[in-house]
C-alpha cells in the first residue's frame, strides 16, 4: 500500500511541475516518460500483489488444516467434508483425525467447476489391490465367518462361508466417486465400486451444512459413523483387512443402509452426538429374512457421542460410545425343514483414539493409538414354536501406528473376539471358545495418492471341527485420488 501512495504522489508531483513555465515539450515528454514507468510500477505492484494474495491463501489454508488436524487429532468418525486423499489408505488410523471435521477446505485442484453457488469436484478413484496367502489346509478367510458361535448359525449346523480375500491377487475395492455442493447449504456424493462380485452402490446421499453450527442432516445411502473404523472404506484402511471383532460382528461391510442421519454440535463443547435410523438388512446383525415374516420398517436406531477430552500441543485424545437396537430375523438350513428365527438385537460399543502429529513431513514422527469394543446380543424366538434363543458375543482390538520416517509408517495390532461368546436355546446353553489373532504392517507412501503395503498375520481360530492357528501373508498396493465426503 505505501508503495501505491508512493507512486501516485510522484505521478500527482510530475503533473504539476507540467504547469509550471518552460519547455513545453521536454515538459510533455518528460512526463510521458515519467508515466510510462509509473504506469510500469504499478503493473508490476499489481502483479505482486495477486501473487502474494495467492500465497497467502495458500499458506492459511495450510495453517488452518494443521490447527484443524490438531482439534480432531483422535476423531476420525465425522460427518461430511471434502478432502482430497493424503496418502493412500492411511486416513483410519494415524490421519484419521482428518476425517472428523464437519467441513475441511479442499485443495482448489479439487474442484472441476464452480459456478453461481455451485461447486462441483473432480471424480475420485480408489483402487485397493491385495496379494494374500495363508497356511491353512483349508480357506482361512472364508471361513472366519463360521467361527463359533458368530454366524448364523448354531450347534454345529452348515453356514455360509464368505471369503473377504482369496489366495493370490484381489482386487478388493474399484469406487469412483462424484460429489457437488451448493456452498453455504450442503452436499451430495454418490460412490459407485465395481468389485469382483460385480458393481454396487456404495453410498448415494445428500448432507446439510450445520444449521446455525449445531445440527447437520444427511440423508440416503451411507455407512454409520459410530465407531472409529466403521465408515471408513478398504482404501482408506491403515491394515490391509478389517478388524476381526468389526467382520465378524457386523459383516463384510459394516452397518450400513438406507436412511437419515442428524449430527449435533453443542455450541463451546467438543463434542458430537449422532443420531441414525436405517431401513435394516445387515449382514450379521439386524438382518432380514422374509421367510421369518415381515417387518416393519425402519427398524434400526444408533445413537452415538464422541468428545475430544484431552488436546495439548501435538497431543489429542478422543472418547466415543455407541449403541445401536433394531429388528433381526435369521433362516437356518435344519435337517428336513428350516428352522425361521425373529426379533432384536442391540450392541453397544465404546472405543478411544490418541494421536500425536510428528515435527517431521509427510507423516514422519506421526503416532496414532487406537481401540474399540463391541457387545453384541440377539434375542431372538422360534417363529413356529416360540422357543427362546439367545446369543451373546463379544470382541475388541487394539492398535498403534508410527511414521518412523517421512513417507514411511509401521503397526501393530492386538485383537480378539469371543471373550463372551454363548447362544442359549430354550433352557440349553451353549459356550464357545474366544479366537485371537496378531498383525503387524509396513507401508511406504510414495506419494499422497498411492500406498504399498506389507502386512503379517498370526492367529489361533475357534472352528466347529478344531482350533486352528494360521499364518497370513498380505501385500497391498492402493491408489486414492480425489475428494470424499463422510
Amino acid at each position: 500500500m505505501s508503495h501505491r501512495i508512493l507512486s501516485v504522489g510522484a505521478l500527482v508531483a510530475c503533473i504539476g511541475s507540467s504547469l509550471l513555465p518552460g519547455s513545453a515539450l521536454a515538459q510533455e515528454a518528460s512526463l510521458e516518460q515519467r508515466l510510462r514507468e509509473l504506469e510500469g510500477a504499478y503493473t508490476e505492484l499489481l502483479v505482486r500483489d495477486r501473487e502474494k494474495t495467492r500465497e497467502m491463501e495458500r499458506l492459511r489454508g495450510e495453517v488452518s488444516a494443521l490447527r484443524q488436524g490438531r482439534r480432531d487429532a483422535a476423531a476420525p468418525a465425522a460427518q461430511a467434508h471434502p478432502h482430497e486423499h493424503g496418502h493412500a489408505g492411511s486416513h483410519d488410523h494415524a490421519h484419521d483425525h482428518a476425517h472428523d471435521r464437519t467441513h475441511a477446505a479442499t485443495d482448489g485442484g479439487d474442484v472441476l467447476l464452480e459456478s453461481g453457488g455451485l461447486r462441483v469436484y473432480v471424480p475420485s478413484v480408489g483402487l485397493d489391490l491385495v496379494g494374500y496367502r495363508d497356511d491353512s489346509s483349508q480357506d482361512l478367510e472364508a471361513r472366519l465367518g463360521t467361527l463359533r458361535g458368530f454366524g448364523h448359525a448354531h450347534g454345529g449346523e452348515e453356514e455360509h462361508e464368505h471369503a473377504q480375500l482369496e489366495d493370490g491377487f484381489n482386487l478388493r475395492h474399484a469406487e469412483v466417486g462424484f460429489a457437488a455442493e451448493a456452498i453455504g447449504f450442503g452436499r451430495a456424493q454418490v460412490l459407485i465400486n465395481a468389485g469382483e462380485d460385480g458393481v454396487e452402490l456404495e453410498e448415494a446421499f445428500v448432507q446439510s451444512d450445520p444449521i446455525a453450527g449445531i445440527a447437520a442432516f444427511k440423508a440416503g445411502k451411507f455407512r454409520s459413523a459410530f465407531g472409529y473404523f466403521n465408515q471408513y472404506h478398504s482404501p482408506e484402511w491403515k491394515f490391509a483387512d478389517a478388524p476381526l471383532a468389526h467382520f465378524l460382528l457386523f459383516g463384510d461391510h459394516g452397518l450400513e443402509g438406507t436412511g437419515v442421519q442428524a449430527v449435533l454440535t453443542p455450541p463451546g463443547l467438543p463434542v458430537r452426538v449422532g443420531l441414525e435410523v436405517f431401513q435394516g438388512g445387515g449382514e450379521t446383525i439386524f438382518s432380514r429374512n422374509d421367510a421369518a415374516g415381515k417387518v416393519e420398517e425402519p427398524s434400526v436406531y444408533v445413537g452415538w457421542v464422541k468428545g475430544n477430552v484431552f488436546e495439548q500441543g501435538p497431543n489429542s485424545l478422543d472418547l466415543g460410545f455407541a449403541g445401536g437396537f433394531g429388528r433381526h430375523q435369521e433362516v437356518h438350513a435344519e435337517e428336513n425343514e428350516q428352522e425361521k428365527l425373529k426379533g432384536d438385537a442391540w450392541f453397544l460399543s465404546p472405543g478411544f483414539t490418541f494421536f500425536r502429529r510428528g515435527d517431521g513431513p509427510f507423516g514422519a514422527g506421526d503416532v496414532a493409538i487406537k481401540g474399540e469394543y463391541v457387545y453384541r446380543v440377539k434375542d431372538l424366538a422360534n417363529v413356529d414354536n416360540g422357543e427362546p434363543l439367545e446369543s451373546l458375543q463379544d470382541g475388541y482390538y487394539l492398535e498403534a501406528a508410527y511414521g518412523f520416517a517421512p513417507r514411511f509408517e509401521a503397526g501393530l495390532r492386538w485383537e480378539q473376539a469371543g471373550l463372551i461368546n454363548e447362544t442359549t436355546e430354550g433352557d440349553a446353553t451353549e459356550d464357545f471358545g474366544r479366537s485371537w489373532r496378531a498383525g503387524g504392517f509396513f507401508a511406504f507412501n510414495p506419494v499422497r495418492w498411492t500406498r504399498v503395503g506389507v502386512q503379517a498375520n498370526y492367529g489361533s481360530y475357534d472352528f466347529d471341527d478344531g482350533r486352528a492357528e494360521v499364518f497370513q501373508a498380505l501385500g497391498r498396493v492402493v491408489f486414492q485420488f480425489g475428494p470424499h465426503f463422510h
